[in-house]
This record gives C-alpha cells, structure tokens and sequence, in this order.
C-alpha cells in the first residue's frame, strides 16, 4: 500500500516540477524543496490512511465494495491517495496562511 502511494506522490511530484520556475524567490524556492521532499511521504500516509478507511468500512457510501475488495482496487485506491497529496498540502499550507493573515495587524 504505502509502495503504491509513494508512486502516486511520485507522479504528482513529476507534473509539479515540470510546471516550475525559476522566477521565484530564494526563501519560497526552498520551501518548495523542503515540501517537494516530503509529498512521497505524505503520500505513503494518505494511502495507509485510505486502505485504513477501506477496511473500516468509512469509503463504502464513496467507492463499491466490489472496488475495495480486490487486490488491484485496492492498490489503484492506494495510488489515487498518494497522488492525492496535494489536496493535503494545500490543506495544511492554506490553513498557516489564514492563521497568518489573522496574526497580521
């Protein structure tokens, strides 16, 4: 599972820097890097997270169970999270740019 969405990040990673520039700023470059570093990471998790809910039964209102219950579902699932990642990225970075915006007289 965890092989299967750090794949998915991996390939998210790939479109990411293809669509880069080298325009920005040497501090937001390095967050950039730090960031691109960690979503095969963060992508190994949100598969284990997705296979977790998949046993739990949570995704059954979302994916069939005829999906979930084979071996290739559950991985093309695994894959999906992995390169899903961004949506966690953006989550976690919009959230600190809100506090931020608030903490800002």
């Amino acid at each position: 599972m965890e092989l299967f969405g750090v794949m998915g990040a991996s390939f998210s990673v790939a479109i990411t820097l293809t669509q880069g520039s080298l325009e920005d700023r040497i501090p937001d470059q390095v967050i950039g890097s730090f960031l691109t570093w960690m979503r095969p990471a963060i992508g190994a998790v949100a598969a284990v997270a997705a296979y977790v809910m998949m046993h739990a039964n949570i995704l059954q209102a979302i994916i069939s169970k005829d999906l979930t219950g084979s071996t290739a579902g559950m991985l093309a699932v695994a894959f999906i999270a992995g390169f899903s990642e961004r949506l966690v990225i953006r989550a976690i970075v919009g959230t600190t740019a809100a506090k931020e915006k608030k903490a800002a007289p």
